[in-house]
């Protein structure tokens, strides 16, 4: 970062350094637009075991050794020490405190440099800022996305080239879905379905055949024991989940489940802030219980929020916009997936909190 850039970010932010002081400032702009910025701080700056970075440039332009906050402490102790190179991270912490710092700052004074390209960004509002870190995200996500579909496609390709498509498994799934801004959300962990549906793709020509598409409903537990049923090794009885092999090849059991269980339990922990839940979908209706308590668990915040029940007709309603737990007409809807749940629960062991 040149010092010219350097001094408008200064001006931006100087009334409000004391807030994670000046060394987190220059990568916690990097972190609030996703690594795209222009960083100079490096580790011969920093000496952790004192506590004490020894800033490049200070507002009168003469070097400053200032205390390090503890969050940035803990932040700087998980960063790969490479010392005569910039560094960047993703860390709640500093994300938390540039917000902070540019919220009591002046938003005409802030300009953001590409990195890549070197072009400029500047903005009347705070909305105008908001706009664009999201839609710089979103372009961002959906591009890796689709390098991931190409990936995939040449990966297919060489299989049929090289004659080992019909005695290869090839799956494509994840972890959780993901929000795109669906119900004013990012990430995942809520039980809506964009990020409760995760896809599941599998080509295997010589057992299922091409174009089918399964309307039973499976659960990740089920993803171990469906590879390994695959590969023809023993599934160990400790794995809650079944082997999906006869329901992908259209010959579903009759007692093959048709629910799907969530539960969410990190409340309010301090890289998301998301609440804790459980619930259940069966084919056609969702139900949501907001219990709201970390129970004292590692890395939860307190509890006390107001507890809530969510029901979702997800036939009627398949964007989940109106919450259906209290309407007359869902009484004995309500309570037949209640019992569900509870039986659920009890199958795997997991404790109510209901």
């Amino acid at each position: 970062m040149e010092k010219g850039e350097y001094e408008k970010l200064k001006a931006a932010s100087h009334s409000c350094r004391n807030l994670l002081l000046w060394p987190v400032i220059e990568f916690a702009l990097a972190t609030a637009m996703r690594r795209s910025e222009i960083l100079s701080l490096k580790w011969s700056h920093i000496d952790l075991g004192a506590g004490i970075a020894t800033l490049p440039v200070t507002k009168n332009g003469t070097q400053r050794r200032v205390p390090l906050s503890i969050s940035a402490r803990n932040t700087l102790e998980q960063i790969p020490h490479e010392s005569e190179r910039p560094f960047t991270t993703t860390d709640y912490a500093i994300r938390q405190g540039w917000d902070r710092l540019v919220r009591r700052a002046e938003i005409k004074n802030l300009r953001l440099i590409d990195r890549d390209t070197g072009e400029a960004f500047t903005f009347q509002t705070w909305d105008e800022l908001s706009y664009f870190k999201y839609q710089r995200y979103l372009k961002r996500y959906l591009r890796t996305i689709h390098s991931i579909d190409e990936s995939v496609g040449r990966l297919l390709n060489w299989l049929d080239e090289t004659g080992q498509a019909d005695n290869t498994i090839v799956i494509y799934t994840s972890d959780q879905g993901f929000f795109l801004g669906e119900h004013g959300c990012f990430d995942k962990r809520f039980m809506y379905e964009e990020s409760f549906q995760m896809r599941l793709l599998m080509r295997y020509p010589g057992s299922i055949p091409a174009g089918t598409v399964c309307d039973d409903m499976l659960c990740n537990v089920d993803f171990a024991p469906t590879f390994l049923d695959y590969a023809e090794l023993p599934i160990p009885n400790y794995m809650q989940g079944l082997s999906a092999r006869k329901v992908l090849e259209g010959n579903p059991p009759n007692n093959w489940p048709q629910i799907a269980y969530h539960r969410y339990w990190l409340h309010r922990g301090p890289d998301h802030n998301a609440y804790s839940h459980y619930g259940i979908r069966d084919q056609r209706y969702k139900l949501i219980y907001w219990y709201n308590d970390g129970f004292d668990l590692p890395g939860t915040n307190a509890g006390g929020q107001n507890k809530e029940w969510e029901l979702f007709d997800c036939e009627n309603d398949p964007l989940e916009l109106f919450n259906v737990a209290e309407d007359p007409a869902y009484v004995e809807i309500r309570a037949t997936m209640l019992g569900k749940l509870t039986a659920k629960m009890a199958e795997i062991g997991d404790e109510p909190a209901h």
